[in-house]
This record gives structure tokens, sequence and C-alpha cells, in this order.
């Protein structure tokens, strides 16, 4: 079992964009894993404003 409560995922990322962020992460006092997941909410939140939700159903459907 996971001894984190949330999921881990390798994530390749250009320098250029991992020293950026690690700017604005402290700008924001968070740590540059924590900008990057509030940059991925962000992103979503705007995808469903445009598209609509995506539900429960629709992710486990994906899945099968």
């Amino acid at each position: 079992m996971n001894k984190y409560k949330n999921s881990t995922y390798p994530l390749r990322i250009r320098q250029d964009i991992i020293d950026k962020m690690k700017i604005i992460a402290f700008e924001n006092s968070r740590s540059l894993n924590k900008e990057i997941e509030q940059a991925c909410i962000s992103y979503v939140i705007n995808y469903e404003t445009k598209q609509g939700e995506i539900t429960q159903e629709e992710i486990d459907s994906f899945y099968k």
C-alpha cells in the first residue's frame, strides 16, 4: 500500500519550465510539487468550465 494518500506519477518537464515553476512556487510559499498540483487543478477547472464537469462515471468508464 502506498504510504501517501495521493497517487504519484513520474513527470518529465523541460528544465526551463521547472526553473520558472520553482520561482512561482517560492513566491506562493509552496513546494514545487504543490505548485504543479495547483497548476493542474487550475487546468482542470478551466477545462470543465468550457467543456462541462468530468464525472466520476466518466472516469470509471475511462479506466475500464
